[in-house]
């Protein structure tokens, strides 16, 4: 900051018949004088304002005196012909840019306090000029000095205002179109996603009753690849999973749809094809893309894949049907001894059959109640790093098939409405659970408890009771119980969802978005809905050193902070991405760098620790 004697202003001989150039120097001279003052009077109205968007600290405050002070003496200089217009504009630039990096403070209140620091400068010399008998045409002159000085600070303002706004809009509009491609293409690998899958599937459904083209849909599912996710963690897992989309891309024709259905699911949508020949001629390349091994992470694996084919041969067959025929196929080719395809045939029952047994397997473990369990994954807070929260996950341990995770049942239990009761049995027992953890571990009574709710649950009308049971039988406050629901499901069911949403946040439940930024959600559609928290999609935490997807990431949190969201980055593995979201303002994590789901012995260890860490 500059200092007054930088700024001084040598004092002139005024003879008793002063002339219009001497008076205009004298007000200079009377301005400079009171400076001070000029800034004491701007601090006490600046600091009293009501501010737009961040309140100015103390020391912003500070500063806006000592930038007053500078502006005063500036137009002092200039009134009394001690520098040049064009002197004064440049130091008006200069002080511009001070003020609007002062703090990060916005350009609107920037600008207010040019427009208090005129109305103050132009008080005084109208006092002054009065004191000293200053012929009005100077005063006038000297007025529009100090309005000069103003506007050309402002002018500039303007024009960096239409700048930044002009930026905003822009880089709004590339997420809106981003948010748009993403709901018909996975994030990871760019492919077409299951949506967009299944619509060309129907449009080439179509087209073959019309014209009798042949049509082939293939299923490709990698082999043992939950085994590779565990091990090497979930990055090289998706790393593998982008390597696979590039190579079956270089496979097929381009006019042929590679999708990928959801982790390790591949489909291939066969169009137009010259017959058999060439369908199992495409099947044979989709192999041998598996037959150099992926080096990844200074790692090479031998990778192999399941690959189930289905051929559309009835007029009458849905696109579900063609899909489902090749999922049969692709498990009788796993049961075959994986890394090879099949053609469904019609008396492949195998696979349904045990489908369909899964399906009893389900319906006894839910009535017995004995082989459903929950584990418990941590949320933590990013600057502490310590739990403030945990995610209930539900795993079921099959006498036969030993522990299922939910994505190996979920899909059967949501499909034949077994998800309700499911449900319902997770919200009650974790909600117990809280509770007799909290009568053990002080360190448990803050924490918050997320359960995942189904798109069926939610359309059920006994969802509310079902929480409100929940809540009263454990004892636990509404307001340390969050649901959770995926981006989708705001998406599909608008006003029902609403509706509902609504009730549980009368009861006083937080409610988190899951996924968000995988499916397509304008900024004024999820202002509708009564939300608490954002979830990041793992997809873009796990490509934060991505340019790209890091402005993605950010764009998400954003959204968050714009709409006053708590926002929680899914999948963090590393230190790097902790120190990325930490950058972006995220505030809340959960992921394998702080826990994996653990069972609620584990669950208990970690809120002993966590208790022994917060005495010392």
């Amino acid at each position: 900051m500059q200092t007054s004697r930088e700024l001084s202003i040598a004092p002139e001989r005024r003879d008793a018949e002063a002339t219009p150039a001497e008076s205009r120097r004298a007000l200079g001279l009377a301005l400079g004088r009171r400076a001070e003052e000029c800034a004491d009077a701007v601090d006490q109205r600046m600091a009293t304002a009501k501010w737009v968007g961040k309140q100015p600290s103390d020391a912003y405050l500070r500063g806006r005196r000592e930038v007053t002070w500078f502006a005063t003496m500036l137009v002092a200089r200039w009134l009394a012909s001690a520098i040049t217009p064009e002197d004064a504009e440049m130091a008006w630039g200069s002080l511009r840019g001070r003020l609007a990096a002062e703090e990060g403070l916005s350009i609107i209140n920037v600008a207010r306090g040019y427009l208090v620091w005129r109305d103050v400068a132009i008080a005084i010399l109208e006092d002054e000029a009065r004191l000293q008998g200053t012929p009005n045409a100077v005063l006038h002159q000297a007025l529009a000095s100090v309005r000069a000085s103003c506007d050309a600070g402002l002018m500039r303002m303007n024009a960096e205002f239409d700048r930044q706004l002009h930026a905003v809009s822009e880089e709004r509009r590339l997420f809106e179109d981003q948010l748009r491609h993403l709901a018909f293409h996975d994030v990871l690998t760019g492919l077409a996603n299951r949506a967009l899958f299944g619509d060309r599937l129907e449009h080439a459904l179509a087209r073959q009753r019309r014209v009798g083209e042949t049509i082939a849909v293939m299923i490709i599912d990698v082999d043992d690849f939950k085994a590779i996710n565990d091990s090497l963690g979930h990055s090289t897992g998706d790393s593998l999973i982008v390597e696979i989309a590039l190579r079956m891309r270089s496979r097929v024709r381009s006019a042929d749809t590679v999708a990928r259905l959801g982790g390790d699911e591949f489909a291939v949508l066969l169009e137009n094809v010259a017959g058999m020949d060439a369908v199992l001629e495409t099947c044979k390349r989709a192999c041998e893309a598996f037959n150099a091994p992926f080096t990844l992470a200074d790692r090479t694996l031998p990778v192999t894949a399941s690959i189930g084919i289905a051929l559309a041969t009835s007029e009458t067959e849905r696109a579900d049907d063609v899909v489902r025929n090749a999922d049969v196929a692709m498990y009788v080719a796993k049961a075959r001894g994986k890394a090879g395809y099949v053609l469904f045939e019609p008396g492949m029952q195998l696979a349904i059959h045990d489908r369909m047994q899964l399906k009893t397997d389900l319906v006894a473990a839910l009535r017995s109640g004995g082989e459903m369990e929950l584990h418990y994954q941590p949320v933590v807070d990013l600057t502490t790093q310590r739990m403030i929260g945990v995610e209930a996950l539900l795993r079921w341990r099959h006498p036969v098939r030993g522990l299922l995770s939910p994505l190996e049942f979920i899909p059967l239990a949501e499909e034949t409405g077994l998800i309700v009761p499911l449900g319902r049995w997770v919200l009650q027992q974790s909600c117990l659970q809280l509770h007799e953890w909290e009568g053990r571990h002080p360190a448990a009574r803050d924490l918050t408890l997320s359960v995942n709710v189904s798109a069926r649950q939610l359309s059920d009308s006994a969802l509310i009771d079902d929480v409100r049971a929940a809540l009263r039988e454990s004892q636990l406050p509404a307001r340390r119980l969050i649901i959770e629901i995926t981006e989708s499901m705001l998406v599909r069911e608008t006003e029902q969802t609403l509706h509902v949403l609504q009730q549980l946040k009368d009861l006083g439940v937080g409610i988190a978005v899951d996924d968000f930024g995988t499916g397509y959600s304008s900024l004024g559609f999820l202002q509708r809905f009564p939300l608490d928290i954002l979830k990041v999609d793992r997809t873009f935490t796990s490509s934060l050193d991505d340019p790209q997807r890091a402005r993605l990431a950010q764009a998400v949190v954003r959204i968050g902070q714009s709409l006053n969201l708590r926002t929680v980055a899914e999948g963090i593995e590393e230190q790097a991405q902790v120190e990325h979201l930490q950058e972006l303002a995220c505030e809340l994590g959960q992921g394998y760098f702080f826990a994996r789901p653990m069972a609620t012995d584990a669950l208990e260890d970690l809120l002993r620790e966590q208790a022994a860490n917060t005495s010392d």
